[in-house]
This record gives structure tokens, sequence and C-alpha cells, in this order.
């Protein structure tokens, strides 16, 4: 039996990993279940923007409904002596700031102050994703990249903006943790494992010397106390965060079925079309047979508190007082 990353057991097969669509697909089919295939290609004025809205909004708020709708794994952290203070753990290339500049050229070109494209794991021919900018959000193929200056494989294919917004940039399979979706959090000594404790009180800076750490806390950085006065290995479990979903070729992070089931119950409802209702109906139906198949019962739809060991029962009976 292998056990999918995100979806339901399957026997006898490879891991279960969720189709995707881009934002452009979805958009295009919800605008023909609208009734306007004849003008899909181009929508009435304000359509394809509010479409986008509601299709960003929908995969926004499903995967942070439904967490098993999404990918839980394990992240490690290299501890080493002497250090308390760690970056939140990622893989992939990335690099972001307000010092970012795209520039349309031959070829176009990424330009930072004080990054470093090299030192961040890019690499030429690498496929990266670029956000928040103002027009140029989606996917490009790098071409030679240095320090401070990057080549894309295209030449005047980009708008192109000065430095201001604070633009990232992020390697296609780029995942990062998300500090909201931690369950689990210990560090490995050797073949030890030692639950850390959430929060840091103050009063325990009164604590003097290196020793294991018991204690962490999160916030744009990991922190861990007491100074360690070796190395381990981190672990915390949780759930990768929600990749960017604004330009046309961005893909879902999840199953789209859901965001497509909610984005067409909610235009039907405002362009005042009256089976809005059963969409949403069918998206419900859709997440519960979702999260009973994870589970590999179709019957059980789970709640999402976390299960609690039972109190184990005295083997010896006592005498009442």
């Amino acid at each position: 039996m292998a056990i999918g990353t995100n979806g339901p057991p399957i026997l006898n097969g490879s891991a279960y990993i969720y189709p995707r669509k881009t934002l452009k697909q979805l958009r295009r089919s919800i605008i023909r279940r609208l009734g306007y295939s004849a003008q899909v290609d181009n929508p009435p004025p304000g359509m394809a923007e509010l479409i986008n809205e509601f299709l960003q909004d929908a995969h926004e708020q499903l995967y942070f409904r439904y967490p098993l709708l999404r990918q839980q794994r394990w992240w490690t952290i290299a501890i080493t002596q002497g250090n308390r203070f760690y970056d939140i753990p990622y893989e992939g290339a990335y690099l972001e700031g307000n010092d970012i500049a795209i520039v349309n050229g031959a070829p176009d070109t990424l330009t930072t102050v004080s990054g470093d494209f090299t030192a961040a794991g890019f690499t030429s021919g690498m496929r990266v994703s670029i956000s928040n900018s103002t027009a140029d959000d989606g996917y490009h193929t790098l071409g030679t990249v240095g320090t401070v200056s990057t080549e894309l494989s295209t030449s005047g294919g980009v708008t192109g903006e000065s430095l201001g917004a604070y633009i990232r940039i992020a390697e296609d399979d780029f995942q990062n943790l998300d500090i909201r979706e931690i369950t689990y959090v210990g560090l490995l000594d050797g073949t030890m494992w030692n639950t850390m404790e959430a929060g840091i009180n103050p009063l325990l800076f009164n604590i003097d010397g290196q020793q294991r750490p018991t204690n962490y806390e999160i916030r744009e950085y990991v922190e861990i106390f007491p100074e360690p006065e070796k190395s381990y290995t981190m672990y915390l479990k949780g759930n990768t965060a929600i990749k960017p979903f604004t330009a046309d070729d961005h893909v879902t992070s999840m199953d789209p079925h859901p965001v497509f089931l909610q984005t067409l119950a909610q235009a039907k409802s405002h362009y005042g079309q009256g089976d809005g209702n059963i969409y949403f109906q069918q998206l419900e139906l859709l997440i519960g047979k979702l999260n009973a198949d994870a589970f590999g019962n179709k019957r059980f739809i789970p709640n999402q508190s976390q299960d609690l060991a039972s109190i184990p029962k005295p083997k010896v009976t006592f005498t009442r007082p």
C-alpha cells in the first residue's frame, strides 16, 4: 500500500498526487458554465477580473479550511552549538524584497541591490515563479544566472518593474513551512526523541550555560532555548504554505475541483443564476468524500481536532476512603 503525500492510501499503486489546474484554465471553465462560451476569450468587461478574485478567494479559503487537502510533512533544522536563532525551514531557491527590479530588454533580466541570486540557489534553466509584481507574475525560465543580475529566457516578454514593490522569486518546486500549521516540534539527540515546549518565558534567561534546548518560539525566525551545547536535529511536523495563485499560469496548491465548485457557486449567485446552491451542495459532498478517502473510510468525515491517547486504567484496585 502506498501513502500519498496529500491524498488517500492506494492499494498496490503509487502515491496519490492531486491534479492541478492553472488560474486561466479554471477561469475559462467558469465563464463557460456561466453561459458565456462564445466570449470565453473576450469576456464582458470586468468579468475576468471578478472570476479571478472568486478563484483566489476559494483557493485560499479551502486551503485553510480543510487541512487534509494539503500536504503535511516533516521539516528539519540542523542545530549547531551556541546558536539559538534559525531560518524557518524551506526547500528550493528563492529571493524576495523591495530591491528587486524586472527589466524589459534583450534578454529580459532580474536585478537585485542587496540580494544574491547565486547564493539563493538559482541556476541556469530553472523554472521560477514571480509574484507580487505589478504585471509580470507567472512562470519564467532563467538564462545565465549572476550574483546581482540574472537573465530570463525571454526578450521583451515582460512589462518591467522598477524598485519598490516587495517582489518574490521562487523556484517552481519551492516549499516552505506554514508556521500557523505546526503539530509537533522536537529534538533528536542521537536516537532519543525530546519533545520541545512552545514559548520561551523570559525567566528562563536566568539560566546560564549551554545545554539541550527544551523550548522554542517561531516568529519571522525560529528561536530555541537554552543555548545548545552540541549539535542536534530539530524536527517540525507541519503543512506546506500556500503557493501564489495570481498569474494565468499559476497552478492550484490543492485539488482544483473544490476550488472550481466554490467559485462556480459564488459566480452563479453573483450573476443571479438560481442553481448556485446546487454547486455549494456538491462542494460539501466532495470535501466529505476527499476527507473520508484520506482515512480509507468513505463514511467517516473527521473533524480537525487531534486524537488524544486514552488514559490507561490502573492495574491495581485502590481502596476507597
